[in-house]
């Protein structure tokens, strides 16, 4: 990893598996590399590094990886709503490696198909809903 210590690869491994618990047929995030894909993004945006670093560090500094899990659980809320900058970032980040990784597509049974028009099904919507829209006619000026 070439964005992020080893000290804080070691650290966020831990709280990506808290925020993504293990699951029947999905592996834990750090099984499938999450930490290491979040250090890549970090690496092209200096200011979100910078968010990580900070963050990690402060977590480090209460001695996260020595805490039961009961205990770092604690922390992380109480983190959530300190650090509501890095925390966001920290969610984002972890939900997007993790939920972009094929593994976990296919065990979430997606897949991998866009939407429209090949993709998925489509209800019928209650399209009164749009009368009074249509009503008033066209708001906009033409080109």
């Amino acid at each position: 990893m070439k964005t992020l210590s080893k000290n804080n690869v070691d650290i966020l491994g831990e709280i990506v598996d808290l925020l993504i618990p293990t699951k029947e047929n999905l592996p834990s995030p750090s099984k499938i590399d999450v930490v290491e894909h979040i250090g890549d993004a970090l690496s092209n945006t200096p200011k979100i590094k910078r968010i990580f670093v900070e963050g990690l560090s402060d977590i480090n500094n209460k001695k996260f990886l020595s805490l039961p899990k009961s205990e770092q659980i604690t922390l992380l809320k109480k983190y959530e709503t300190s650090n509501g900058a890095f925390f966001s970032q920290l969610l984002r980040h972890t939900y997007n490696a993790y939920y972009t990784n094929p593994i976990v597509v296919a065990g979430i049974g997606m897949t991998g198909s866009p939407p429209q028009p090949m993709g998925y099904t489509l209800e019928k919507g209650n399209l009164t809903l749009l009368d009074k829209v249509i009503k008033k006619g066209q708001i906009w000026r033409n080109p």
